[in-house]
């Protein structure tokens, strides 16, 4: 699995491409709390992009809610939007927004053009293309991908 980061104004992007591996995950979650949680302002949105590596593993689930979602920094998140090709991912995730409450608001899709039209109306002076963009310079396979 292939990961790229970055930030386009409010949006702290990952996109993850290819068969999901234990390091990989580890990796995004590092790159959450190391990167992600200190540069978080008020308003920001978290945008993930997963393409081929289906669900994380339990173990990553676990870290991930043990030590993101409770970074004093998440206040500032105003929300997450998760873009996956994973119809499990996808139902997994609508199944734990059911029953827990976060403190952002989240939302999944299956392909980007309804995501990228969400971010755009959570961030109005958002340039959807430039961020596309900067997602395909970082990892050009993003170019290419079959939603």
């Amino acid at each position: 699995m292939e990961m790229a980061a970055g930030q386009r104004g409010p949006v702290h992007w990952t996109c993850l491409v290819g068969p999901g591996t234990a390091s990989t995950w580890d990796a995004y979650v590092d790159h959450l709390l190391r990167d992600v949680a200190g540069q978080l302002a008020p308003g920001d949105i978290v945008l993930d992009v997963w393409h081929g590596c289906g669900p994380p593993p339990a173990r990553i689930r676990d870290r991930f809610a043990k030590q993101f979602l409770v970074t004093p920094e998440v206040r500032h998140v105003r929300a997450h939007v998760v873009v996956t090709n994973s119809g499990l991912t996808r139902g997994a995730l609508t199944a734990i927004n059911w029953l827990i409450k976060r403190p952002f608001e989240e939302r999944v899709f299956a392909s980007p053009e309804p995501a990228f039209a969400w971010l755009k109306d959570l961030a109005p002076d958002l340039d959807v293309d430039a961020l596309m963009a900067d997602m395909e310079k970082a990892n050009p396979a993003c170019r290419t991908l079959q939603w």
